[in-house]
């Protein structure tokens, strides 16, 4: 059922750390510890400019053996956190396996709220994405394209990508080719109405125009989507539902499962593994 009839339990569905918080401790260490060793071990650019807020950073982690998507493809990863939290520095894990697989790879950090409006989040990542198309040859991938994944409220971020027209902010329409999104939210008509919204002060108002579900794609695109089996059900239902809209877009869409998973340990699982369901997705998408 559509997560509009969980409106008794908004707080609970739309909250991991009362689904699965036990887990949340554990996969936060390994996620951290893994990043960490991503940095060490990867040599990656850290900490390049792409805007002037104090978090619209970048870290461009070079993939030597370029062997996917004939080397003209960089994959940018946006974390999540509920626009509240979470880093690009503990985001790293996800770039092990992407260069593994042969995509050159940015993580991608912004400005958090309250400190920014979601719509200034919002705009500052699609900044970052477009920065990394125009510098392509400055990161040592000239011509590059460029695929998107995210995961919690970065697979909401890039869902407005897709909805983005591009052309208005100076770059051509057709420069992203696909997208991966683990366990997004594209419906946020439930912030207002959970605690969550203290910190976000999203008003009622402005909720269509930030949620992807009444946005959707602009180009029919080959998209990887996904949620975890042990997440809520109203979770899991924001994913089916948008999966609707993605079809009726004309998109080419992969339904993935990770039975196994809750919001918190998904990341590492689809993102992580140069052998996950995602990540095999995404190399299948690129070329």
């Amino acid at each position: 059922m559509p997560w509009t009839d969980y409106t008794d339990k908004l707080e609970w569905h739309f909250s991991p750390n009362l689904v699965s918080g036990e887990s949340r401790g554990p996969a936060m260490a390994a996620r951290d510890a893994a990043s960490a060793k991503a940095i060490a071990t990867l040599n990656p650019e850290r900490n390049i400019r792409y805007g002037t807020g104090p978090r619209q950073l970048l870290d461009f982690f070079p993939a030597p053996d370029r062997t996917v998507g004939n080397g003209k493809v960089i994959h940018v990863y946006v974390h999540g956190g509920f626009w509240r939290q979470g880093h690009k520095d503990t985001s790293s894990y996800v770039a092990p396996a992407s260069v593994q697989l042969g995509m050159p790879t940015v993580v991608l950090g912004y400005d958090l709220c309250p400190d920014v409006t979601l719509e200034q989040l919002t705009a500052q990542v699609l900044d970052g994405i477009a920065w990394v198309y125009r510098n392509s040859s400055r990161l040592g991938v000239p011509g590059a394209k460029v695929f998107i994944s995210g995961h919690s409220a970065g697979a909401h971020l890039c869902a407005m990508a897709l909805a983005c027209d591009w052309t208005s902010r100076g770059v051509p329409s057709d420069f992203l080719i696909g997208a991966a999104l683990s366990s997004g939210i594209y419906d946020i008509g439930f912030v207002p109405q959970v605690t969550l919204n203290e910190v976000i002060k999203l008003t009622p108002d402005r909720v269509k125009f930030n949620s992807p579900m009444f946005n959707p794609p602009l180009r029919p695109l080959p998209i990887l989507i996904f949620t975890g089996g042990r997440e809520s059900p109203g979770w899991i239902n924001q994913t089916d539902e948008y999966v609707q809209v993605l079809r009726s877009a004309g998109c080419a869409v992969t339904v993935l499962e990770f039975p196994e998973d809750n919001h918190s340990t998904l990341g590492m699982a689809a993102h992580g593994d140069a052998g996950s369901s995602m990540m095999r997705g995404i190399v299948s998408a690129v070329r």
